[in-house]
């Protein structure tokens, strides 16, 4: 529900890390647009959705914004 991206596929696998252990749940995340693998589900592979404006880099000015 945090991504919403119609070309984001999740993966996923039940993984046993030690025997006798409990299983559990890894996504696993695949973009059919790129063709990239391993992201992070809640970002996306950031090509479709450009990443919101607190997030960009900028010039910061001494003494603060202006």
């Amino acid at each position: 529900m945090a991504n919403a991206c119609h070309y984001m596929v999740l993966i996923p696998r039940l993984v046993r890390s030690f025997p006798f252990t409990k299983k559990q749940v890894h996504i696993e995340t695949y973009c059919e647009k790129t063709n990239r693998s391993g992201f992070d589900p809640h970002i996306g592979c950031g090509e479709c959705h450009a990443l919101p404006p607190i997030f960009e880099e900028r010039d910061i000015q001494p003494g603060g914004p202006k």
